[in-house]
């Protein structure tokens, strides 16, 4: 089979080569379920900033996390509209799985195409603090937050809460060069280096989306030759550092965590 990267029609040899046939059979279990979800989905919320990953990037991300000691582990998604808890909970994992969202739509969809004794959803506007249950909860968080400098720094709030103080307490998140500067990534990991967590990798382009009108038109004015439809983000992988992970101190961040003006973005 040909490989397509970022197709959401057929899932890419590379993605199954070498792989035992248990692991195989989990990543198409995990492709099956993710296509049926997406033919169901209703319209993206522009007001949420909602830009789903394609589905081989759901994937790849699948891959990273078993990877990863999750057995038993707490694993926390801070928006889902990517609809990864349907890849884990299709792939079996043994783990128990929270998805916020302040989509209920998404969260029914999620709901229904997931095991609800491993996985749950809560309603939730993540431009407010965190209910006290959440924190210090979860051995794993993942979020994809709006890449604006705001929205970054609000969801990274959210998941150091979470997460678990001490142990092996981990933290993927995604942020885009093609609207996050240099200046603004070294804020990002400024934040999260004083709350004691460290950068173990970064996934150059490792997300893929296919690009709404808006998203084509700030690309076409970036680099006006370009016939890309498609755009990257950079998938980040944190862990606890040498002390507990602790909430560094973070100016007011304001209400629109959604607005894409000349402070946030790459000029």
């Amino acid at each position: 089979m040909a490989k397509t990267t970022g197709s959401n029609d057929i899932i890419s040899a590379d993605l199954l080569s070498g792989k035992s046939s248990s692991y195989r059979e989990a990543l198409l279990t995990a492709f099956h379920k993710l296509k049926r979800a997406n033919k169901n989905r209703v319209k993206r919320r522009d007001d949420l900033d909602q830009c789903p990953a394609t589905i081989a990037t759901v994937l790849r991300r699948l891959m990273l996390i078993l990877q990863e000691d999750i057995e038993h582990k707490s694993i926390l998604l801070l928006g889902d509209d990517d609809l990864m808890s349907i890849a884990l909970s299709a792939a079996n994992v043994t783990c128990q799985i929270t998805v916020v969202d302040f989509d209920e739509a998404l969260l029914e969809l999620i709901a229904s195409n997931t095991d609800s004794s491993r996985a749950r959803t809560f309603l939730w506007d993540l431009r407010k603090p965190l209910p006290l249950s959440f924190e210090k909860q979860y051995d794993f968080v993942l979020t994809d937050p709006p890449y604006t400098i705001d929205g970054q720094l609000t969801f990274l709030r959210q998941a150091i809460l979470a997460l678990r103080p001490a142990g092996n307490s981990t933290l993927l998140f995604c942020a885009s060069r093609l609207y996050l500067c240099e200046n603004r990534l070294q804020e990002i990991f400024a934040f999260l280096a004083n709350s004691s967590l460290r950068c173990a990798e970064a996934y150059e382009n490792f997300n893929e989306y296919e690009a709404p009108p808006d998203v084509l038109q700030d690309m076409r004015r970036l680099d006006p030759e370009s016939m890309a439809t498609t755009f990257h983000s950079t998938l980040f992988r944190y862990i606890a550092g040498s002390t507990p992970i602790r909430l560094a101190a973070i100016n007011p961040i304001p209400g629109n965590i959604y607005s894409y003006d000349q402070n946030n973005v790459t000029s």
